[in-house]
């Protein structure tokens, strides 16, 4: 009956009922002052049931087309109004606030039923205006740890109207150490559950005397860490891999051979050398590897090692490589890279990721002209007498402005997460940024981070290295 009460011919007063809905906007007592001319004005206040009275405009005309007439019913359109068909009407100040000064196409917001189930469907002011800032908005659970900078509506969805993190573990950035191989393991915790494990930075004993790092677990049942393994054979990246063992990536010392090592993870001492060289020479400092579906092992091999005083002169370059387990055999299959650091590979393979992490040096210093980049691979397959993939030309994909791009993941929807100095960067496939999970208070940012397996307990939740936190966050429509 509302809608009824807005015929009448352009300019003519029109009247209707006053309800609570204005004591919200107008109070009972205080008086409107009229806005500015051209802009008509809304009338005096008066009290609730009173009839209020204002002027028939162009909007009026967009939405109720012939004066003095009912409008459209939502279930039965009227001729020239079906779902969907355009609605004509006059630009205001409202478009500017929420479009920008240019004209912009509407049509990208038709066909969003699956995002706008995630969301409120009311325009954003980020990501739609060449002068508007994205909107942060911090997250329960970890009120003052976590934040939201979304850059799109797709990001929004993602993270969902109010988002809700959980530290799983928090304290002391040198102690708890939540750096590098973070990798969800469903049955490897204390007693048979599902856990976390990562490896922390290198630290010097008491003594002065040797440098270790430790491999540590974090059980989610019972919320406590542990340590698994102590070497000073240090220990960077790891995987999962597809037979239940885990495959670390060892950085090696001036003792110890760098390489890649698998174990079983629930006996620590069943330690197995995989590939410790290539063709006689001596791998740098392996810092990151993952598993194609094929059971090869792709793994990056940057020099930050020597650059760091625990390993001899390099032997080979800062290259990507492949290793076959079934044949022993390893090969580089990437070689213009200045420090490649992260890898992980698009849901259908076609596409390798690869961060580049030059603008950190290895010597504590930081060159601004160098790589802070992910880069995109076409992964080009197998040849009929080719045994191995060859991977195409480096393509720029990211480029952050926060640190380094370090650890990095992809979901099953294409989406990249890498972690960087300010938190998690989620990305297109193509690299354009969708928003950013902010870690506040954490030294050193987010070198990695992990998804639990499709079908666990924790389907759709990633999980954050923050070097003193753990944080996890529930996604929609992740797995």
């Amino acid at each position: 009956g509302i809608n009824a009460e807005y015929g009448g011919d352009l300019g003519v007063m029109l009247t209707r009922t006053r309800t609570n809905l204005d004591e919200h906007f107008y109070g009972d007592h205080q008086p409107l002052t009229p806005p500015p001319s051209p802009r008509p004005s809304l009338g005096q206040p008066a009290t609730t049931g009173a009839t209020l009275t204002r002027v028939r405009t162009n909007l009026d005309d967009s939405f109720y087309p012939t004066p003095n007439s009912n409008p459209p019913k939502l279930a039965t359109p009227a001729p020239g109004q079906a779902a969907g068909s355009p609605i004509q009407r006059t630009r205001s100040n409202v478009d500017i606030e929420y479009y920008g000064n240019k004209e912009r196409d509407l049509s990208s917001f038709l066909g969003m039923t699956e995002l706008l189930q995630h969301q409120d469907p009311r325009p954003h002011l980020d990501n739609h205006s060449p002068n508007s800032n994205p909107t942060e908005k911090l997250c329960a659970h970890g009120r003052d740890r976590v934040g939201i900078l979304s850059e799109s509506h797709r990001f929004d969805a993602l993270v969902g109207t109010s988002p809700e993190f959980e530290v799983l573990v928090e304290g002391d950035a040198a102690e708890l150490g939540a750096h590098e191989a973070a990798m969800y393991h469903e049955t490897a915790g204390r007693h048979g559950g599902p856990c976390i494990f990562f490896s922390t930075k290198p630290t010097m004993s008491t003594e002065g005397t040797s440098t270790t790092v430790d491999i540590k677990r974090l059980d989610l049942n019972a919320r406590q860490v542990d340590t698994v393994f102590s070497s000073t054979n240090l220990a960077n990246g790891g995987v999962v891999l597809e037979n239940g063992r885990i495959l670390f990536c060892f950085q090696g010392s001036l003792e110890w051979a760098a390489g890649l090592y698998s174990v079983d993870p629930r006996d620590w001492s069943s330690w197995s050398p995989e590939v410790t060289s290539w063709r006689g020479w001596a791998l740098n400092s392996p810092n990151d590897v993952v598993e194609h579906s094929d059971g090869t092992v792709w793994f990056t091999d940057p020099e930050y090692g020597h650059k760091q005083g625990f390993r001899d002169s390099p032997q080979v370059g800062n290259w990507v490589w492949i290793y076959n387990p079934r044949t022993g055999r390893c090969h580089p299959v990437a070689t213009d890279f200045d420090r490649p650091n992260g890898l992980c590979f698009s849901p259908d393979e076609t596409v390798l990721y690869v961060t580049d992490s030059g603008f950190e040096t290895g010597t504590g210093t930081q060159d601004p002209r160098r790589s802070r980049t992910v880069y995109a691979l076409e992964v080009r397959p197998k040849g009929p007498d080719d045994p191995t993939h060859h991977l195409g030309p480096k393509r720029c994909c990211y480029v952050t402005d926060s640190g380094i791009p370090d650890g990095i993941k992809t979901d099953a929807h294409g989406r990249i997460y890498t972690g960087c100095a300010d938190g998690v960067h989620v990305l297109t496939e193509n690299g354009s940024l969708l928003g950013k999970i902010l870690v506040k208070g954490c030294d050193g940012g987010v070198a990695n981070l992990c998804f639990a397996d499709s079908g666990s307990y924790y389907q759709g939740t990633l999980f954050i290295l923050a070097e003193g936190a753990i944080i996890s966050i529930k996604l929609n429509g992740v797995h």
